[in-house]
């Protein structure tokens, strides 16, 4: 019987305990994006992009440490690529991980959110279909990106989400800004 309680008070703790989280901070690259024949925008900075990649343990999805998002221009504009990879706890059926970018001032500029909608049971990396438009000043000011997992379906029907306090909090730690409004879940979730 004392087993028995022990463990329940156990799980119990362990269900009510908030998750923690774990912050990993990478080099990004440099701010410099070639745009051929020589051109660069921000050519002559020695600033390099920080990336910060966030993960609950409780998520059965977990970013890898090189995860963030870089910059390109193709010819016809400029694009954020994502970059890195996630690991899988469980087989999944849908995620959505999100990039928060912030300027030189540690402004927010935007949100990008990758959703995906496949069948996975192993780790594996972005594909080249996770970018999104960029305007030149987005990409000249862009210096930081936070990168979380907002939501993931398993393939057993279990949804799991991010706590926005818990991210708000962890950022703190770290003197970034974050607001609930930065997540574009918000948006979908008013529609």
């Amino acid at each position: 019987m004392k087993t028995i309680m022990t463990l329940l008070l156990f799980l119990l703790f362990w269900v009510v305990s908030p998750a923690q989280i774990t912050t990993t901070k990478t080099d990004g690259g440099t701010v410099v994006t070639k745009l051929g024949m020589g051109i660069r925008v921000n050519d002559g900075s020695s600033l390099a992009r920080q990336w910060i990649i966030l993960n609950n343990e409780k998520c059965p999805l977990k970013l890898n440490n090189s995860v963030g998002i870089n910059t390109v221009y193709n010819g016809n504009g400029y694009n954020f690529v994502a970059s890195g990879g996630i690991t899988v706890d469980e087989p999944i059926s849908a995620y959505e991980i999100d990039f928060v970018l912030y300027d030189i001032f540690g402004e927010h500029i935007k949100t990008l959110d990758d959703t995906e909608i496949t069948d996975m049971e192993k780790s594996t990396e972005f594909g080249k279909h996770s970018s999104w438009y960029a305007t030149e000043n987005q990409v000249s000011e862009y210096l930081y990106c936070v990168s979380y997992v907002a939501k993931v379906r398993t393939k057993s029907g279990v949804i799991w989400r991010y706590d926005a306090s818990q991210i708000k909090q962890e950022l703190n730690k770290i003197q970034i800004a974050y607001e609930e409004s930065y997540s574009p879940s918000i948006d979908k979730d008013k529609k």
